[in-house]
């Protein structure tokens, strides 16, 4: 009897001894646990940082690049010329504007094309000379059979040259023009001429087209 009171009482202290384990574990594990997470808060803690910004908008554009052709009201270029006798002349004038907001010109060229052809524009000796020249102000031109004239300050572009080699060749104009700054304007004057000695014309019809063609200057400037 006495032995089996010992043995109840040896299972009721191995119980008593698993509990207290078992709370002490509880515990333990509880604290690791605990602990974890504050190792968890730290680490995110120096993971993240502070941040702060600021902006601002900037428009940015490039220039533009024209190029006007116009007719002054008396002897304005597309005016037709008709009735040349050797040793007679003809004048007819263009406007040309390098419009104001725009880019400068480095060069200005000058094309001509035979759209019909005669010895006027193919013979060199015979045929037509042309000399352009440029004036600071508009032409005077009281009625397109008469001279334009400048009032200003004028300058020779090409001098007299034959009509056959302004074809065959063309010209560039680099320099003289104010039209290759921007906002510049430049008022040219064809003048025409056709020889004393000119033999084999009589009767003849050329029509002419005329190219200007402005190429950009270079750039490379601050803005």
């Amino acid at each position: 009897m006495s032995h089996s009171q010992t043995l109840d009482a040896t299972d009721d202290d191995r119980r008593r001894r698993r509990l207290a384990w078992l709370g002490a574990r509880r515990t333990a594990l509880a604290a690791l646990a605990c602990l974890i997470a504050a190792l968890g808060l730290a680490i995110l803690g120096t993971l993240s940082t502070f941040t702060a910004s600021g902006t601002r908008t900037q428009n940015v554009g490039s220039g533009t690049f024209t190029f006007n052709l116009a007719d002054p009201g008396t002897g304005a270029f597309t005016t037709a010329i008709s009735g040349l006798a050797p040793g007679d002349f003809a004048d007819r004038t263009v406007t040309l504007t390098n419009p104001s907001g725009g880019l400068n010109y480095a060069s200005v060229a000058l094309a001509a094309t035979a759209e019909k052809s005669s010895l006027l524009n193919t013979d060199a000796v015979n045929g037509l000379t042309l000399t352009v020249s440029d004036c600071s102000v508009a032409w005077k031109q009281t009625a397109i059979t008469e001279p334009a004239t400048c009032t200003g300050t004028e300058k020779t572009l090409t001098a007299a040259t034959p009509l056959s080699k302004i074809i065959s060749e063309g010209v560039t104009y680099s320099s003289l023009l104010a039209s290759l700054t921007n906002g510049g304007s430049d008022y040219i004057r064809f003048h025409y001429a056709l020889p004393t000695a000119s033999t084999g014309t009589a009767g003849l019809t050329s029509e002419i087209k005329y190219t200007f063609t402005a190429t950009q200057a270079a750039g490379g400037s601050y803005h």
